[in-house]
């Protein structure tokens, strides 16, 4: 790499840390051959029980934004099956089903 390379290579990576740092709105920035892509990021005060309780759930290799999109999301039935043991479902399932013909013999 010829020197003036090396000064350009330097440059653009103080730049892309500056709008890492400063990024307060959602943007792109292409500088040479590299493109920065900068969400707008909101910082959040937490106490030391709920910070804990979060990293609790956080995964390997994920942000704390993820966590909270993903504890934060709509479940699945994916999610949630195998929480209730079969004897357990089938007791669910004749309440409802209960609860459906009490509220169509009130209709009726």
């Amino acid at each position: 790499m010829r020197p003036w390379e090396c000064l350009r290579a330097l440059a653009a990576i103080v730049i892309i840390d500056y709008l890492k740092v400063s990024c307060s709105t959602q943007f792109t920035y292409q500088f040479e051959n590299i493109t920065v892509y900068c969400m707008a990021m909101k910082t959040i005060s937490l106490d030391e029980e709920a910070y804990k309780r979060l990293k609790a759930h956080k995964r390997e290799g994920e942000s704390f934004s993820e966590v909270v999109k993903r504890l934060a999301s709509e479940r699945s039935w994916t999610e949630v099956t195998g929480i209730l043991s079969d004897t357990d479902a089938d007791t669910l399932e004749e309440v409802i089903e209960s609860g459906r013909e009490r509220s169509r013999d009130r209709r009726d």
